[in-house]
């Protein structure tokens, strides 16, 4: 053979090893030798270059084929990186959909906090079993196709969403039964007799809304769900068949990336779309509709750019004869037996668990202590441009696998910093801008995601990375989900911002499992021990030392390095041999593992309010004995007007305080029939004379009369006596002084509560049936009268409650028949799922003597001090909770500024005759 064709077939031998290195293809000019290429000297093209070797030299030729194989990367690599990118990025959006706008979800859903939360937990939960089926559908249906499923399955999601698959299963109903297209009902709000009983003579029908039912909108969240991990667990697939190994790690750092814009953007997004405030309840539901929309738009443009652009992959990933044949059950058992990965895992659970738990609840606490929730906005920016800078530092420091443990310091320290800096915010009521740096900062720990499961990777050798990072990802995700439940919890019991303290002390017990680690990098160890082997082969192959089948004959060194790379291989397998049953079939442990998880899904839907069952949608108890008795058209007597005798404008006829004896043995008359309703006596809390001047003019001209109670100032001595006759807790008595959490006078707080209860405390004891209760900051318009009347005969005997004016009404809206065109769509019926953050206003409200006898005995509880500061929230919550037990307590809302107006001085009015109304009088 010539020395020519020895070059071609040493080179050709050389070229194929690289080729199966960085998983090219042969290059179609491997055996045949340059000719002009092979110019200038090898010393400066060929590193690493054997002594006496000249420019057309066999290493040169070998040397500059690997090059040429570098230089035939596809093109197209970074488009498809980029699709890969959209598509995370739009799979985050429907994640925290409704973290930045919590008030407004509460009140267009009827739902509270936690039923919110449930929509968080959905992503987490789901993330644990599809973290284990990721790998099997990437092998099965390709990158590509797995990417078009994830995005069709997003789309899906966000159609049910929107409530297009509710619209069609009411349709295909309405046609079937031949009903008319009117008597379409919406189950977001349930009729108020959906359980059998009748209200008016009939069935109550919905209203058409523009945002579907709370189990609609779950149904779709699980179903976005569903797609997001089939995109987040393929990135390494992905950098895998489309970039060379030089740059892999640039695909991972930018594609891990975007679960932090993606992320980022689900909480910009909301904000621009949906108000902070609205004048009525079907403003805020058409703004949420029209943002689910908008992210079904998104979600379908992203899935045609996937199906439309993305080419399958040109590149086979290379696999290791010893990764190839090792099972996931080998995989597992050297993964679970490794201490350090069940530190790093440790570290990496905390950390995904505080993230997950902060999202979920940053909303609620912005507005608990009266920042604006759509500040999460901003905080979105912020940590998108924190993570944008660690991500930049992280690929310009961390060369190597022994940075990451100093990388995990730094991000335990960035996360705990930001915690607790958002809780000193909160605590002391600093400007908004801290709390935005705050979260900023968080975005500093990125690094600790990728570098988390890296480092797991990197102590479970020779596990599969793809396994490794399934078995983190599931513990971190169930972390995460226990998080949001304990950090909800934990809110609701009173602790507030403490909460963030807490979580900042979790971080720093993350940062001490990295500390406990032992050092060793066998990922590391074995690639090094791979090179140096790597080295003696081209050595051996330059002098000819190669075996018959043409490979390089192996050193006692290298025999020596792979018997300790597959020792622990064997004894995984070892143990994997011994939990074998006859018959070739192995325990069911994953059956039983894929059961536990799918009984915890279960279990998490539980949480879901029971009213919020389809089966239980909408149910309220009427007695079958009530009926109308007074016409919707009929028209109320007129009351005397007020005399201008009395300075106060008070009603000449019985004292209303007066003790005496109910009119019935249940305190509640048989039906609220027109002489019920036309003896709906009027009390007025007055604080200030020219506001009790302008509310008696408003009322004069409604013809309405009304009493006047004290004002009751919120002193110490006012407190002390209050505690003692049993009205509040004891807690208040150190409630005096100072600003509560969200900035208002405790005083103010206290004297507003006692001034009311004492006036319920009377109507409990007193002869009047039915009480509406005024402020002297509400006005009220001219037909409040006829509309009051109106109102109150349509609605059941059981009654406890109307609250006439509030700051977003929410609850079942219901159509009544029979009543004015002002009551469709402004009447909602309060349920144990609401939020005391909505229907918010003791300013103009109706009470029952019974229900006034119950507001006292649960006041007995309330000290400005827990979770809920204002009277007004916490007997809401009170309210919410027993209206669970079916009939116990039966409470409307209105819609706001329908009947009255409250004239605040810190809240200008909407429209210019609302401002007339509230114009007090010169004199």
């Amino acid at each position: 053979m010539s020395q020519l064709d020895s070059g071609t077939e040493l080179t050709a031998v050389r070229k194929t090893a690289h080729s199966k290195m960085f998983s090219l293809p042969p290059s179609p000019g491997a055996g045949k030798r340059p000719d002009k290429d092979i110019k200038g000297d090898c010393k400066d093209d060929c590193p690493h270059q054997p002594p006496h070797k000249g420019p057309g030299s066999r290493w040169c030729q070998c040397v500059r084929f690997q090059r040429e194989d570098k230089e035939i990367a596809p093109k197209s690599r970074w488009l498809m990186l980029g699709i890969l990118s959209l598509d995370i990025c739009i799979s985050y959006l429907p994640y925290y959909t409704f973290v930045p706008i919590p008030r407004q979800s509460m009140q267009v859903y009827g739902v509270d906090e936690a039923a919110l939360n449930v929509l968080c937990i959905l992503y987490a939960l789901v993330f644990v079993p599809a973290a284990f089926v990721t790998g099997p559908i990437v092998g099965t249906l390709g990158s590509r196709w797995t990417f078009v499923l994830a995005m069709a399955l997003t789309s899906l999601g966000c159609a049910v969403r929107c409530g297009f698959f509710q619209y069609l299963l009411l349709l295909l109903r309405s046609v079937h039964e031949q009903t008319p297209d009117a008597s379409l009902v919406d189950p977001a709000y349930a009729s108020v007799t959906s359980a059998g009983a009748t209200l008016g003579g009939g069935a109550v029908p919905l209203i058409y809304s523009e945002v579907t039912s709370f189990w609609w909108l779950v149904v779709g969240q699980a179903l976005c769900s569903l797609g997001q991990p089939l995109l987040v667990n393929s990135t390494s697939e992905m950098g895998a068949e489309w970039f060379p190994p030089h740059e892999r790690p640039t695909a991972a750092m930018v594609s891990n990336l975007m679960n932090f814009v993606g992320s980022s953007l689900s909480f910009v997004l909301s904000p621009l779309l949906v108000a902070e405030t609205h004048a009525t309840i079907q403003d805020a539901e058409r703004e949420i509709g029209k943002l689910l929309r908008c992210q079904l738009g998104l979600a379908l443009g992203a899935l045609l750019v996937t199906l439309l652009l993305y080419q399958p992959a040109p590149i086979s990933k290379s696999k290791s004869v010893e990764r190839a044949t090792a099972t996931c059950a080998t995989d597992m058992v050297m993964i679970l037996k490794s201490r350090d990965f069940w530190l790093v895992n440790g570290y990496f659970s905390i950390f995904i668990a505080l993230c997950h738990a902060f999202d979920a609840v940053e909303g609620i606490l912005l507005e608990h202590y009266g920042y604006n929730a759509s500040l999460t906005a901003w905080t979105a920016v912020s940590c998108s441009v924190g993570s944008i800078i660690s991500t930049l530092l992280e690929a310009s420091f961390i060369t190597s696998a022994k940075g990451y443990r100093l990388a995990l310091l730094l991000a335990a320290f960035f996360l705990a910093s930001s915690l607790l800096l958002c809780f000193l915010c909160l605590s002391f009521r600093l400007p908004s801008s801290v709390f935005v740096l705050a979260v900023g900062i968080m975005g500093l720990c990125t690094p600790g995601w990728g570098c988390s499961t890296e480092l797991g990777a990197e102590v479970s050798h020779p596990a599969r990375e793809a396994t490794v990072s399934s078995v983190m990802e599931a513990f971190s995700n169930l972390a995460g989900v226990f998080a949001i439940i304990v950090v909800q919890a934990l809110i609701d019991s009173g602790n507030g911002a403490g909460v963030l303290a807490m979580l900042a002390g979790t971080a720093v017990i993350g940062g001490l499992f990295v500390l406990c680690l032992s050092g060793r990098l066998p990922r590391s160890e074995a690639e090094e021990a791979e090179e140096a082997e790597a080295e003696a082969a081209e050595q051996l192959e330059l002098v000819g030392a190669v075996g018959q089948d043409g490979k390089p004959m192996p050193t006692p060194r290298d025999e020596a390095a792979k018997a300790a790379r597959s020792e622990p291989q064997a004894e995984a397998e070892a143990v994997v041999a011994r939990c074998w049953i006859k018959g070739g079939r192995s325990t069911p442990v994953m059956t039983v593992v894929l059961l536990l998880l799918f009984c915890l899904l279960c279990r998490v839907l539980l949480l879901l309010p029971a009213s919020q069952l389809p089966e239980d949608l909408g149910y309220i108890e009427v007695p079958q004995s009530f009926s109308l008795q007074i016409l919707a058209t009929a028209a109320p007597k007129a009351q005397k007007k007020p005399g201008a005798s009395g300075s106060s404008g008070a009603s000449a006829s019985t004292p209303l305080l007066k003790p005496g004896k109910t009119t019935t043995a249940s305190g509640l008359p048989a039906a609220l029939t027109a002489a019920v309703v036309e003896q709906v006596r009027n009390v007025v809390i007055s604080c200030n004379e020219k506001r009790l001047a302008r509310f008696q003019r408003l009322m004069a001209r409604s013809g309405l009369t009304f009493d006047v109670a004290p004002c009751i100032k919120g002193s110490s001595h006012n407190i002390r006596s209050a505690v003692r006759d049993n009205l509040i807790g004891a807690g208040s008595i150190w409630m005096a002084t100072g600003l509560s959490s969200r900035g208002k006078d405790r005083s103010q707080i206290m004297s507003d509560a006692i001034s009311n209860l004492r006036l319920l405390q009377n109507i409990s004891v007193g002869n009047a049936t039915v009480v509406n209760i005024f402020s002297d900051r509400e006005v009220v318009w001219q037909t409040y009268k006829e509309r009051r009347f109106e109102l109150l005969t349509h609605l059941p005997d059981n009654l406890d409650m109307v609250k006439m004016n509030v700051k977003q009404p929410a609850g079942r809206k219901v159509k009544i028949p029979r009543a004015g065109i002002w009551m469709q769509g402004n009447v909602f019926r309060m349920h144990s799922t609401l939020s005391p953050i909505v229907n918010v206003g003791m300013s103009n409200y109706i009470v029952t003597k019974q229900s006034a006898a119950k507001i006292v005995k649960w006041s007995r509880g309330f000290d400005s001090a827990g979770k809920w500061e204002t009277l007004d929230q916490f007997l809401l919550s009170k309210f919410y909770k027993e209206s669970r037990k079916r009939g116990h307590f039966v409470a409307f809302t209105v819609t706001t500024s329908l009947l009255s107006v409250r004239c605040d001085e810190r809240a200008l009015p909407h429209t210019r005759k609302e401002a007339e109304l509230c114009r007090l009088d010169d004199t």
